[in-house]
């Protein structure tokens, strides 16, 4: 990501933090951030990528018998 974009992020998860929207964690199911710009603005909208964790979700889903912790 680019240092500009970089700050804006950290920005943007600042302001979420202090609304109470996001709190810190840690995970092993961490996903991707990325930057996308909004539709007719300046401004960017922070998304994430959850194509990993969602890989793991099917699999549980498909075979209850699997356990999220194990893959």
């Amino acid at each position: 990501m680019s240092p500009d974009r970089l700050k804006i992020a950290k920005t943007e998860f600042q302001n979420m933090m202090h609304l109470g929207q996001l709190r810190h964690l840690k995970s092993n199911y961490a996903s991707p951030l990325h930057m996308v710009p909004k539709k007719g603005t300046l401004d960017w909208r922070p998304v994430h990528g959850y194509r990993a964790l969602n890989s793991h979700v099917v699999q549980v889903l498909r075979n209850p018998d699997v356990q999220i912790a194990n893959q």
